[in-house]
């Protein structure tokens, strides 16, 4: 579907899936098909995947994690502290979550990093001992804010001043992944594509940086301590107009994040 609507000309993935369930095995159909009519590029970790005017290195793929620090990012290479602080997790031994293929892409002196849906302990995996990919200015929410992934070994080694969070009303949004970013050291503000649920009045951004909005009555009714309104179909609320947030970052490290549904935008100076 996706690629009826937008011209795509070349692939990056992980490689093949570990699960093997019907659903995967219908996606990896309709995925072979696409990947037959463009160049296909299985990635690595280390692997920089060219493109003009960025600097694009995979971090995280197919189960395995990037061992060396990245060339000249602030703080690649020095110890985590936060190792050793956080329990592990007893995780399913398959799950393709385990095996996103995640990336740090730097323009000028603007970083930013998207692990995908990886989960917890691989995430340990990848920042322990060392963090080998340094301080990030916009951090995108790891597996939409589930608590099954977003641990402190990486948000609070990674720094980001700024968070997208890319959850539904019901999807993602969890109070523990809210918490791991309040108190990651000089963090500023998360924007979030829906207004979460599980998370409540205590842990959502204002309105002015949530892309997309219940109607103000169920809003108010939550906040007046009502229970939550139905859900649509999925799960989700129907949000209709969809509404988007969108970074504009520049060379010299600063950038801005806008909100579709009201106009609102917000500058970050870059980083001292």
């Amino acid at each position: 579907e996706l690629t009826r609507r937008l011209p795509v000309g070349h692939v990056y993935d992980h490689g093949p899936a570990s699960e093997h369930t019907a659903p995967i095995a219908a996606f990896e159909q309709a995925y072979a098909e696409v990947a037959r009519t463009v160049p296909r590029t299985i990635v690595t970790p280390g692997d920089a995947v060219p493109l003009a005017g960025l600097d694009v290195v995979v971090v995280a793929s197919d189960n395995r994690a990037l061992a060396r620090p990245i060339a000249g990012a602030t703080g690649a290479g020095t110890a985590n502290p936060v190792c050793g602080t956080v329990a592990a997790r007893d995780e399913a031994p398959v799950d393709d979550n385990h095996n996103s293929a995640g990336f740090v892409m730097r323009f000028g002196r603007f970083r930013t990093l998207n692990l995908g849906d990886l989960t917890w302990s691989r995430e340990a995996r990848l920042m322990c001992p060392s963090n080998n990919i340094g301080v990030v200015d916009l951090y995108l929410t790891t597996h939409h804010g589930l608590d099954r992934s977003g641990s402190p070994v990486v948000v609070h080694a990674v720094r980001p001043r700024v968070a997208i969070m890319n959850n539904g009303t019901r999807k993602g949004g969890a109070v523990q992944s809210f918490r791991t970013l309040e108190t990651s050291p000089g963090f500023e503000d998360v924007w979030q594509l829906h207004w979460s649920y599980p998370a409540g009045v205590e842990h959502n951004a204002p309105g002015v940086r949530i892309a997309n909005l219940d109607a103000p009555e169920q809003i108010a009714a939550i906040v007046a301590g009502a229970a939550a309104p139905p859900a649509g179909a999925g799960g989700q609320a129907d949000h209709v107009p969809a509404h988007y947030l969108k970074v504009s970052a520049r060379e010299d490290g600063s950038f801005s994040v806008s909100n579709s549904r009201n106009g609102y935008t917000k500058q970050y100076a870059a980083r001292r």
